[in-house]
């Protein structure tokens, strides 16, 4: 599993910082590479994911 910080998040990182572990999702290696290589935007419409309401459920599970 590897970490993706979600980069289509506006204003929660500095200059050259991931975002935070509140806008983190876990994929699979192929995945991670596949995002990378298509784009953010691209690979989650592909798949049919909001990708910032999936961390927002990811973080309020980890955290309740």
């Amino acid at each position: 599993v590897v970490a993706h910080h979600l980069t289509i998040i506006k204003g929660s990182r500095g200059i050259s910082q991931k975002a935070g572990d509140c806008y983190c999702v876990p994929l699979c290696h192929f995945h991670h590479t596949t995002l990378h290589t298509v784009g953010e935007k691209s690979f989650w419409k592909a798949w049919g994911i909001d990708a910032i309401e999936l961390t927002n459920k990811l973080w309020s599970n980890n955290n309740d």
